[in-house]
């Protein structure tokens, strides 16, 4: 009971009479806009992209409905990031885009949905499995221009290395200004 005599319900039931029936296979993930293999409770993953979630809008009962992802920490079950599922536009996904998680590591996934019509609830857990990929020559060495074009994207990050490139292009301009004979 709390100060003005109500009893408090913070209790969720786990079961219900009428659950939806719900899988952790019903969740689609994506990167890059291709679809991520998910079988037997796990999902392996780029750690170093943006990673959507969605489930079908088919998939789920036509109601207002709440659905809650947790995604928990590899490091400490304490810690956790929840996100809610919403539909897109055309009504054919329940979906979210998280950032790239940028580490490595099994990260517990927990989905829970409450239909508020019904009053049902599903459930379902997975394991999404974060690997940080990145290419080097020596895992493919016909591939030398996917590797040239990675080499240039990261370099295309670096500011200071724009700027370090634009000096020497100046330096080495201006230096033939100075030679050149009129």
């Amino acid at each position: 009971m709390d100060a003005l005599g109500s009893v408090s319900t913070t209790t969720i039931p786990v079961e219900t009479l009428n659950p939806i029936e719900f899988f952790f296979e019903n969740l689609l993930f994506l990167q890059d806009s291709i679809l991520i293999h998910n079988a037997e409770g796990s999902v392996q993953i780029d750690g170093s992209k943006q990673l959507t979630i969605s489930i079908p809008y088919k998939a789920l009962p036509e109601h207002l409905k709440t659905i809650l992802v947790v995604l928990g920490s590899n490091e400490d079950p304490e810690k956790q990031f929840t996100f809610l599922l919403r539909v897109n536009p055309e009504k054919t996904f329940y979906t979210a885009t998280l950032a790239p998680l940028g580490v490595g590591g099994e990260f517990p996934v927990a989905v829970s949905i409450f239909d508020f019509k019904t009053a049902q609830i599903g459930y379902a857990e997975g394991i999404l499995i974060s690997k940080i990929r990145s290419l080097h020559l020596d895992d493919d060495p016909d591939n030398f221009g996917a590797y040239l074009l990675h080499i240039i994207s990261k370099i295309g990050h670096s500011y200071l290395l724009w700027f370090v490139l634009l000096l020497i292009l100046l330096a080495f301009m201006g230096r033939r200004l100075v030679h050149t004979e009129y």
